[in-house]
């Protein structure tokens, strides 16, 4: 089944669910070597070399697969639906795939697909490499399976380390799970509309929206 395959049977795996209350099965990740790294000073270095999509799991790197097309159209449709806010509300500044280190003693390093950070904050870290600087909001996609079996722990270790909100969209089953410290998850599918409350009161998406086509691919016929 490819990335964007939707099951069309109970027989097929699928994912049920985060650990409380909506999650998905974990599996062993995938390692890059047995002793890769150990230090986030050689994380860094990787980085400079012109390493990508690389994390760190308990002191060893995790290498995620290369976001795909649809990967790249969630991005783009939910930028786009907050380009009001953002630039209305100066409270929110995005940076896109910066490192976060979420553990400094058993290092673990996450990149999420948008974390939006108070603008002092968000101009100061927008160019690093790597930061230490934790985000009131992130955005995880579940676009692969490496992404989606290790969602549980990241939505976890966000919210652990003090991110207030994380918001993961799933291209397989199509749904939005969006995550707050101290309340119930809340799980919005296709056809229903997912607020930005108390982040971007602006927001009013329809769910399917993320997943389509952006309006100038479709407007040229590509």
């Amino acid at each position: 089944m490819s990335l964007n395959d939707r099951p069309d049977d109970a027989s097929q795996e699928k994912p049920t669910g985060f650990g409380t209350g909506h999650g998905f099965r974990p599996v062993v990740p995938q390692v890059v070597s047995p002793r890769a790294v150990q230090t986030r000073e050689e994380y860094l270095a990787a980085l400079e070399n012109g390493e990508r999509w690389i994390e760190m799991e308990e002191g060893t790197f995790l290498r995620q697969d290369p976001p795909d097309e649809m990967h790249g159209n969630i991005i783009r449709n939910l930028t786009a639906a907050l380009g009001p806010s953002l630039k209305s509300d100066a409270k929110s500044i995005p940076c896109f795939e910066l490192p976060l280190l979420l553990e400094e003693e058993r290092l673990t390093i996450r990149i999420p697909a948008i974390s939006f950070y108070p603008p002092a904050t968000g101009f100061a870290v927008m160019d690093e490499l790597m930061t230490t600087e934790i985000p009131v909001l992130v955005v995880e996609i579940a676009s692969s399976r490496l992404r989606r079996d290790s969602m549980s722990a990241r939505v976890k270790g966000y919210l652990q380390k003090g991110v207030q909100g994380v918001w993961v969209i799933d291209p397989v089953t199509r749904h939005v799970h969006q995550f707050s410290e101290g309340l119930p998850p809340k799980m919005i599918k296709e056809t229903e509309t997912m607020h930005g409350y108390p982040y971007f009161e602006d927001l009013h998406l329809l769910v399917m929206d993320l997943f389509a086509d952006p309006v100038w691919l479709r407007s040229s016929g590509s």
